[in-house]
């Protein structure tokens, strides 16, 4: 359970991302083409897994549009654990919604391969500005374990007090960038409860830098960090 709750935090932090008010421009590089890598590492910095991900296409009516991005995993063995699975990220009246279902279900589904896994929830929306001292809007999502049509588990991941921290600069090994720094506590609900706390880091016209999970103790269980970013 440790390492679902911590891929699903990884998952979550990676593709937050935000846009200006009339969703053109902002802080993701939503343009058909960009391309980017985040590496993930654990609490001793050895790499766990790799993932990559392309903007396939945007389709726009005026203030909105949706995008369809493209993701692959590899595990820390260089094992694909995840190919070429699309999800969408949407834009209306300068917020984004992120559809965390279509997002996570093969990730999960290939850790459990003989499991029927069903996800349902909310999206992770982000206002169009951010500043310091902002507080976001919480997110709740719920995964069904079971098998033969019969669920044996229900998992409930809550996401909330997410904040604002602070403008920090960050590097990482695709480069330097001025970032917003933003928290934000997880709680993980099954037979036990686990909460976690993590940071990220997200740059303007780039999104999600870094990211680090820990655990009630405050110990660091892992990190991701963005390895490449190109734009067309």
């Amino acid at each position: 359970m440790k390492n679902v709750c911590l891929v699903f935090a990884l998952w979550v932090a990676s593709f937050q991302v935000s846009k200006a008010q009339d969703c053109s421009q902002g802080f993701y590089a939503m343009k058909e083409g960009t391309k980017f890598s985040m590496t993930n590492y654990n609490d001793k910095g050895k790499i766990t897994s790799t993932s990559s991900s392309v903007v396939k296409s945007i389709k726009a009516d005026g203030a909105k549009f949706e995008a369809t991005i493209e993701a692959s995993a590899k595990d820390g063995k260089d094992k694909p654990i995840l190919d070429g699975k699309n999800f969408t990220v949407t834009c209306d009246n300068g917020t984004i919604k992120l559809d965390i279902s279509s997002m996570m279900m093969a990730d999960f589904a290939n850790q459990m391969k003989n499991m029927e896994v069903s996800i349902s929830g909310s999206g992770i929306e982000i206002p169009s500005n951010l500043s310091e001292g902002m507080s976001l809007s919480d997110g709740t999502t719920e995964m069904k374990l079971g098998t033969n049509g019969v669920s044996f588990m229900t998992m409930k991941f809550d996401i909330k007090n997410r904040k604002v921290e602070a403008k920090e600069s960050k590097t990482t090994p695709a480069g330097t960038f001025d970032c917003y720094k933003i928290t934000y506590d997880m709680d993980m609900k099954t037979i036990m409860k686990r909460q976690m706390k993590v940071v990220q880091w997200m740059a303007p016209g780039v999104g999600l830098v870094r990211s680090e999970s820990f655990n009630q103790k405050g110990e660091l269980e892992g990190y991701s960090e963005l390895t490449k970013f190109e734009k067309p």
